[in-house]
């Protein structure tokens, strides 16, 4: 399997699988490879060369090192595990966000979320006889159809959080979350900072790991820094007290992100209790009626958004957050996960 080799090492650590989901994911993938009577050897999804044996009956793999795997060891299975929509949709969403960016306020921001030689990416794909996707319908039709077909939907899990209780899930002060990794570009933050700018009455957080993407630091510093009503955090745990405290005073996160598979991001904050404003680019399945579905994301469309949330009556807004969490602690949570990837792994191995 080429994943990650960490979550699988013995070691007994109190916060192991804390931070991003893929961790657990990948140790139980292996767990699952296990029960089925398989010995696993495990390496980086980027270390292809570094292959402890000469022939395996079944690779795993993410993207193209699927191919130089199968290339020198002759499996008899192939397996890619498709993690995000298709690399190319992925590239040219991102580099059409840059563009629109540079067109509202003239400047050229590098890209930080493009997926490499996404040609070869597709034809590992095409190559496999299995596809699992961490997606839903939408990131599956991303791709092209041969790769769709054979597409089998798992549920991505949330990252371990604080979850609010019900006499939180609207609290006073109604404030607002930003909460994702690298790629602000990618997942929208210069939109949102830009809708908050002009809503000097609402309350923004910007939680996540952006402090190496210079130029836009450089670009956005009045929003982040000098603005108010907007405040930058970096990146916290969701599990942690700094966390909980801004948790326990907002209401809704917002997330237009470009593209992803389903975004681990948008299930934790799901999964803690706060409203869903979002675009269907986050892979994210909502019940009818809960939630707000982006359709242009625009800074203009954000701002109507959080207007509408901040304007929305207590009980009905606390009752559509309640619903929107409690569909995604049982739709993500790791029973459906374990037991999805586990139907996936014995039908293709037979």
């Amino acid at each position: 399997m080429s994943y990650l080799i960490e979550p699988v090492l013995p070691r007994r650590l109190p916060h192991r699988f804390r931070g991003h989901s893929n961790r657990w994911e990948c140790r139980e993938l292996v767990a699952r490879l296990c029960r089925l009577g398989y010995e696993v050897d495990v390496i980086d999804f980027d270390k292809a060369e570094r292959l402890p044996r000469d022939h395996y009956d079944l690779v795993l793999a993410l993207d193209s090192e699927l191919l130089e795997i199968a290339g020198r060891t002759s499996p008899d299975i192939l397996l890619s595990h498709l993690t995000g929509a298709s690399p190319q949709y992925n590239n040219e969403a991102e580099l059409e966000r840059l563009e629109q960016l540079e067109l509202r306020r003239g400047v050229r921001l590098p890209p930080h979320r493009l997926a490499a030689d996404p040609e070869s990416t597709l034809e590992a794909y095409g190559a496999a006889d299995h596809c699992s996707l961490i997606g839903n319908n939408w990131t599956r039709s991303t791709y092209p159809a041969d790769i769709a077909a054979k597409a089998h939907e798992i549920p991505v899990t949330g990252s371990v959080a604080y979850v609010k209780q019900a006499s939180r899930l609207v609290p006073d002060e109604r404030e607002f979350v930003w909460f994702f990794g690298a790629g602000a570009v990618h997942k929208g933050l210069d939109l949102v900072l830009e809708a908050f700018s002009g809503l000097p009455e609402a309350r923004l957080h910007v939680i996540g790991n952006i402090q190496g993407e210079t130029e836009f630091m450089t670009e956005y510093r009045k929003e982040l820094f000098e603005t108010p009503n907007i405040r930058f955090h970096g990146m916290l745990d969701p599990a942690g007290r700094d966390f909980r405290r801004i948790a326990d005073r907002s209401v809704a996160f917002v997330a237009p992100t470009c593209s992803e598979g389903t975004s681990t991001a948008c299930v934790t904050m799901l999964q803690v209790g706060l409203l869903p404003v979002l675009t269907v680019q986050a892979g994210v399945d909502l019940d009818e009626g809960a939630g707000i579905m982006l359709n242009e994301a625009s800074a203009d469309e954000i701002r109507e958004s959080v207007i509408a949330v901040n304007r929305a009556p207590q009980e009905a807004l606390r009752m559509e957050i309640a619903t929107t969490q409690a569909g995604a602690l049982d739709r993500h949570s790791r029973a459906r996960f374990s037991s999805s990837i586990g139907s996936y792994l014995r039908g293709v191995t037979g």
